[in-house]
């Protein structure tokens, strides 16, 4: 039997999700009218599947990096920005495209013959909340709602202020960050540390920020290697980042992918007659040496004009050099250039990250941001209403059957910055962040000596109380681990 997508189904009564829907009917009786319709909007996101918000600057390849992840060019792309609203792609059953505004109003749209996004809305970009598209036929949407956005430094004020709308509920302050994960873009240079921790400023409130943000540096492939070389020259690049505790404490993992030829082979925008094109073009006497520089390349007047600048545009000189590199030892195909491409991109590890890293840890990840939504609204109820809901996720959390909440609590803790732990403790969180959680970890070897060795650090007076807190939920996950 097929399994559902996760915009049809409703947590289990075992999961995390499920247990805090019930904690929230056990609270709505007695509540205030406001406080009813926090509870209920909390239900909906529980019931929905995991928010994945595609983030950066301007003009980092966002838009083309969501096309390859849906394996649908809908979203318009250039060397300019081109997104100036915040978009939500979301699974159903039939293609839908609607703007919504912020009157609450929706209107009608299509994407156009192409299957893009059309590139005006024919209305104020100020009056756009976001639009709201509906592919059925994105395998990635039947678990995910992916968030195209704006940069974060955009030009064009709107669309800024759209974005950090669709990352913040904005009915009251409390409210939690739209999305539940996020990628940051990244360009490979060395403000990327920088624009990471501006970005974790901005996603303030999202404490489990470690465990739900993956790192992306995304290359134009426009070096002088074949797509394998160039994605080999960003990995030294993501993983020169990585060893910034800076970036450890804010992302799983930094991730190199070539967005440009992942696009054009995850969407198939390569037709057989562009590969015959191809096979002319790689085949040119002069080909290498006009590649190294662009214009002469794309200037050239011959009966392939039209055509180089078009493949150009959606291969660039990576993807150029990987159709070479094949065609120099056998007759190119397409299946074997598409092939070539999507290995060579980065795009595979990229979705196996979000598929084995991610999606394990939603149903963790959307319980632990409704229970700390809950507490934070707590804090504007009278008294005995605030502290009866406290008490009441305060007991939830330190259920121990719901100890994977303490270890998303410990991970937000040290990705907030302001606790010291031993170097020992720190690598139990970084291999904590690889796995949906250790509690339901298989044992590995040498864990009886690093239980030891945690037992030992966490009670060390010269710790304080956060640390000594934190120290605790390791070893108790560690124990889990064991048992």
């Amino acid at each position: 039997m097929t399994a559902r997508p996760a915009w049809s189904r409703t947590p289990g009564e075992a999961s995390l999700c499920g247990a805090v829907l019930r904690l929230c009917d056990d609270l709505v009786d007695g509540l205030p009218e406001g406080s009813q319709r926090l509870i209920d909007d909390v239900c909906n996101r529980l019931r929905e599947p995991l928010r994945l918000a595609v983030a950066g600057r301007v003009s980092v390849g966002k838009s083309t990096l969501v096309n390859a992840l849906l394996g649908i060019p809908a979203c318009r792309t250039g060397d300019v920005e081109t997104t100036r609203t915040v978009t939500w792609f979301r699974g159903g059953d039939v293609e839908r495209v609607e703007i919504v505004l912020r009157d609450g109003s929706r209107r009608r749209t299509s994407l156009d013959l192409e299957g893009r996004l059309p590139a005006a809305w024919g209305i104020p970009l100020q009056t756009i909340e976001h639009v709201d598209v509906q592919l059925p036929q994105a395998e990635l949407l039947h678990e995910i709602t992916l968030i195209d956005t704006p940069g974060t430094e955009s030009a064009l004020t709107d669309g800024s202020a759209a974005t950090r709308d669709a990352f913040f509920v904005r009915a009251s302050l409390d409210a939690v960050a739209a999305s539940d994960a996020l990628i940051f873009v990244l360009k490979g240079t060395e403000s990327d540390v920088a624009n990471i921790e501006a970005f974790g400023q901005l996603t303030a409130g999202v404490h489990s920020v470690l465990v739900n943000a993956i790192g992306v540096v995304n290359g134009r492939g426009d070096g002088n290697g074949a797509g394998s070389g160039e994605l080999a020259a960003h990995d030294r690049v993501a993983r020169r980042l990585m060893r910034e505790k800076r970036v450890r404490r804010r992302v799983i993992d930094v991730i190199p992918v070539l967005g440009l030829i992942a696009e054009a082979a995850r969407c198939n925008l390569l037709t057989t007659m562009d590969v015959a094109a191809i096979t002319q073009i790689v085949e040119h006497p002069s080909f290498e040496e006009d590649l190294d520089f662009a214009p002469a390349f794309l200037g050239r007047t011959d009966a392939l004009s039209a055509e180089r600048r078009r493949i150009f545009s959606f291969l660039g000189p990576a993807g150029l050099r990987t159709a070479h590199q094949i065609a120099l030892q056998e007759t190119l195909r397409r299946d074997a250039l598409i092939e070539e491409l999507l290995s060579g991109s980065g795009i595979i590890d990229l979705l196996r990250t979000i598929r084995t890293v991610l999606l394990p840890r939603a149903d963790a990840i959307k319980a632990d941001q409704a229970l700390a939504r809950l507490n934070r609204h707590a804090f504007t109820l009278p008294t005995q209403i605030g502290q009866r809901i406290r008490a009441e996720v305060d007991q939830l959390t330190l259920d121990p059957g719901m100890h994977v909440l303490r270890e998303m609590w410990a991970l937000g803790c040290y990705a907030a910055g302001d606790v010291f732990l031993p170097a020992a403790a720190e690598a139990v969180l970084h291999d904590l962040t690889k796995r949906p959680c250790l509690a339901s970890a298989a044992g590995k070897a040498g864990a009886a000596e690093e239980l030891f060795r945690l037992e030992r650090m966490a009670g060390n007076p010269r710790l304080g109380p956060l640390a000594r807190d934190i120290m605790a939920v390791l070893v108790r996950s560690l124990h889990l681990r064991q048992s």
